[in-house]
């Protein structure tokens, strides 16, 4: 009966056992039961990628490598492109819609030295969703041993390009050396004037935000600047009104003296002459009344003293009152 006892509790033990190893296979395996839509996707190189591996979009895991086909550079007839290597792909139906006609996919590494799965990037937002069973275009996966090849090359190079010019490196050192104890010497040898520039400079600040400060006060809240501006716009606009007529008359004015131009022009050196003695005889006869005019003013002659005489000028003005006052004395007299 014990025994029987024992048997039942080792069956129980085995049975729950059995349970949760294979919910752990389940958890940790990532297992999906939904049916996922198939995308493909074309890669210079597997780089090691399996077939069960993980597909991701932005990091979350949206499918699984169910294959992944080496083709050797046969040329797709679907497409006319020559393929090395097809990794055949499932997509959740509820991921699948985020993919764009112009996604990349990549193949990448979890870790340094993790195993290998396949990023999507899920392209354009506004272009065109993928359809199912299309090609992708793969992007060529980072391979460590050729990078670890290229950085042993160059550091190479670098090595060798030190030693052949280890003198020159030494010399441009001393000279860099030199040059910053020559800088050291000048700054403390000037440290004075340094300090009193400085200090000009952060005056010439303090001022500057003073100045600006009694200008925004000026300013106000722009009011009167804003008139200011509205008035020279006004004016602006009268301008342009006016300014047309102006040019008008100053066009008339300059085809007229053109035309006197070429009229002087036709009439030939005589004709310059006569214009030029003419001229002569002018400005002398108005030389000669501009005389008159001055002796008339002083009261020489006749003519000047009748004007200057203030008895002669009284006299005349009664008169004329008195003819104004009696007109019948014009033609009768007492």
């Amino acid at each position: 009966m014990e025994e029987r006892s024992m048997e039942i509790k080792v069956g129980i033990l085995v049975i729950v056992s059995l349970a949760l190893f294979a919910g752990f296979m389940v958890a940790l395996g990532d297992f999906q039961t939904t049916p996922g839509i198939a995308l493909r996707a074309d890669f210079p190189a597997s780089a090691g990628l399996k077939v069960g591996a993980g597909v991701k979009i932005t990091g979350f895991t949206v499918g699984e490598v169910t294959d992944v086909q080496f083709w050797g550079g046969r040329q797709d007839e679907e497409n006319g492109k020559r393929v090395q290597v097809r990794v055949e792909m499932e997509i959740l139906p509820a991921y699948f819609e985020t993919i764009a006609e112009d996604a990349r996919a990549y193949i990448t590494t979890r870790g340094i030295l993790g195993e290998k799965y396949v990023e999507i990037s899920p392209g354009t937002v506004d272009a065109d969703r993928v359809q199912p069973g299309a090609v992708m275009d793969g992007v060529e996966p980072l391979r460590l041993e050729i990078v670890a090849r290229d950085l042993s090359v160059t550091l190479s190079e670098v090595s060798r390009m030190l030693q052949e010019n280890r003198r020159t490196i030494a010399e441009i050192l001393m000279r860099i050396n030199d040059t910053v104890k020559h800088v050291d010497d000048i700054v403390l040898g000037n440290a004075d004037r340094i300090e009193a520039t400085l200090s000009a400079l952060e005056s010439s600040v303090s001022r500057a935000d003073a100045l600006l400060e009694s200008a925004q006060k000026g300013l106000g809240d722009g009011q009167d600047l804003r008139s200011t501006l509205e008035n020279a716009r006004r004016l602006t606009g009268r301008l342009r009104t006016a300014v047309p007529g102006v040019v008008d008359r100053v066009e008339g004015t300059l085809d007229a003296f053109g035309s006197v131009a070429g009229t002087y022009q036709s009439l030939g050196e005589d004709g310059h002459a006569r214009i030029l003695t003419i001229l002569d005889r002018v400005e002398g006869v108005m030389v000669d009344a501009q005389k008159l005019s001055g002796g008339v003013r002083e009261g020489k002659g006749t003519l000047g003293a009748l004007l200057s005489d203030q008895d002669l000028y009284d006299d005349l003005r009664e008169l004329l009152a008195d003819l104004r006052r009696h007109p019948w004395k014009v033609i009768w007299k007492e």
